[in-house]
């Protein structure tokens, strides 16, 4: 394309007479004192303009477009002639491709000349021209990220990816409709297509970025290079695969594995049994998502993560019926995380789906700051994101199949295995009507509680075990009460168990009782408790104790 045709991409498109009007105008800003400064100033100044354009394209809402537009950070080069020239003959301004039009995809193609690229495009969105046009520039490219990866584009992504530069630092084919969008065997020939092209000596990439079952990378793949500080991969791996795929990559600072189903080919090897140790000395983000196999928990009971701040594991189609083995596991990945600080606070909370909110799984969430699950209303997260979690997903997603027999018995086996004897504030969401007996032996490991916090259709139930005996919780000094306007047993059973359980600890203290965002409760009701304990009405920082939120960690678990 020739300068001149580049520059008149440049114009708006405006009649001849408002053209007129805007030269006039850009004549005189030509005058203007910030239109005579150098160069080097303005030139970092027009990046930034171009950078906070960009930013606000990934972090608004309109991330996702369905459509090619211009870009909007080219207005300035229409305000004078001197913007004008310092635009146009920087080619760094113009190394940052995306979804754009043909015309400004091709000048923008020209104008970065040699400069490296950073191009984040949708290949379902452009013609086959504008996509070749784009890939015949990966020799120069930095950064690369492939939106809409599929069939249809094989061979072009293909043909690109044999002569990736060697400057490679970010790498990302995210396949459209996700991990499940290709089945049967075009993907398994796809693997094999993408594990050969991706061949390729990449030494200084750190990023990598694989979604999508076509977007099958091999543990041989010279892409798990040494340097390799992020890396999401999303599809069908074994844990064998796993095993040797982390080990090549000692350099990670986080990892995101995503894949409810697992692919196994006929003859596929277990996790070899003479590697001991995963060392991931720099990890300290760990995200995964796996189909539950006996192998899972060997894998996971091998990492070391010396560094770990934040862990989050997954486990699809887990089997409740045996599980020490994997809650040991997790509890050795546990201990690593915040340099082995004890978790103080615990969360049981259901995951709730569609408009009944039914539950449809068993999720365990962890934080790492006091206090933060017990702040939260009732049906509302917690006000901080987590820094860990681990779920157990059973067989079927979308019927929970466990009975209350395997249900209390899962629990008991997960507060006696995870590292839970240091938790001081307790969180308790279950609408599940488990019997006064499971609940005491549920709680006894964590004899530590002092702040208990009630949510959800069934507190009677946890409250009948802790009215008792004061040796179930025998640390415990508050308890708050949060119910929905419709929830039953709002009434004397409930008043009677608080009563029971100021009663039964009255010899040793006097026993804090809050209502918290209790809609429809008669507080007249409740009076008489105060001859037995202090009792307060939506209190919000009932749980704020002075703490600060940065050194001690909290755990919360969230299970149906």
């Amino acid at each position: 394309m020739e300068n001149a045709n580049a520059e008149g991409m440049a114009e708006p498109p405006v009649h001849s007479q408002a053209a007129a009007v805007l030269e006039i105008e850009r004549r005189q800003n030509d005058f203007v004192p910030i239109g005579r400064l150098p160069d080097e100033v303005l030139e970092p100044v027009f990046i930034y303009v171009r950078d906070s354009d960009t930013d606000e394209l990934v972090k608004g809402k309109l991330i996702k477009y369905h459509f090619l537009y211009a870009p909007k950070w080219t207005f300035v080069t229409w305000v004078c002639r001197r913007f004008r020239a310092v635009c146009l003959g920087h080619p760094l301004l113009w190394s940052q491709i995306r979804n754009y039009t043909p015309k400004w995809l091709f000048a923008f193609l020209e104008r970065s000349m040699a400069c490296a690229l950073d191009v984040r495009i949708d290949t379902i969105l452009h013609k086959p021209a504008s996509l070749k046009c784009i890939l015949q520039s990966t020799p120069r490219m930095r950064a690369l990220v492939l939106e809409g990866f599929a069939h249809a584009n094989f061979e072009h992504v293909l043909s690109a990816m044999k002569v990736l530069t060697r400057e490679l630092t970010t790498l990302s084919l995210l396949q459209a409709g996700g991990p499940l969008a290709a089945v049967g065997g075009p993907t398994v020939e796809a693997m094999v297509h993408i594990d050969n092209s991706l061949l390729c000596n990449v030494n200084q990439l750190r990023r990598l970025d694989l979604r999508g079952r076509i977007s099958h990378i091999h543990p041989s793949s010279s892409l798990l290079s040494p340097s390799l500080e992020h890396l999401r991969l999303e599809g069908a791996y074994t844990a064998a695969e796993l095993t040797i795929l982390l080990r090549e990559a000692p350099s990670l600072q986080s990892l995101v594995l995503r894949g409810t189903k697992v692919y196994a080919p006929p003859g596929a090897r277990e996790t070899p049994e003479s590697i001991t140790t995963i060392p991931l000395l720099r990890l300290s983000s760990l995200d995964i998502k796996i189909h539950f196999r006996e192998e899972v928990p060997r894998l996971l009971h091998i990492l070391n993560l010396p560094t770990l701040r934040h862990v989050s594991v997954t486990l699809a189609s887990f089997h409740f019926g045996n599980p020490i083995t994997t809650l040991s596991a997790l509890s050795s990945l546990l201990q690593q995380c915040n340099n082995g600080a004890p978790f103080q606070s615990l969360r049981l909370q259901p995951i709730k789906k569609y408009s009944d909110g039914r539950c449809v799984g068993q999720h365990i969430a962890l934080w790492h700051s006091p206090h933060t699950g017990a702040k939260s209303k009732f049906s509302h997260p917690p006000l901080s994101p987590p820094q860990a979690d681990i779920g157990f997903q059973p067989r079927s997603p979308y019927v929970d199949p466990l009975d209350a027999h395997t249900l209390v018995s899962f629990y008991k086996n997960l507060c006696t295995c995870l590292p839970l004897a240091s938790v001081s504030t307790l969180t308790i969401d279950i609408n599940r009507n488990l019997p006064r007996s499971a609940w005491k032996d549920i709680l006894r490991p964590l004899s530590r509680v002092e702040h208990l916090k009630l949510l959800g259709k069934w507190p009677v139930l946890i409250l009948e075990a802790l009215a008792i005996t004061p040796f179930t919780l025998p640390a415990l000094s508050h308890v708050a009460i949060s119910r929905p306007m419709h929830a039953p047993g709002t009434s004397p059973p409930l008043l009677l168990e608080l009563m029971g359980v100021a009663k039964a600890r009255a010899g040793e203290r006097r026993i804090h009782i809050a209502f918290i965002d209790c809609v429809g409760f008669a507080s007249k009701r409740y009076e008489s408790l105060r001859e037995f304990a202090d009792v307060t009405w939506d209190h919000m920082s009932f749980f704020d104790d002075g703490a600060e939120d940065e050194d001690e960690p909290w755990l919360a678990l969230i299970s149906g």
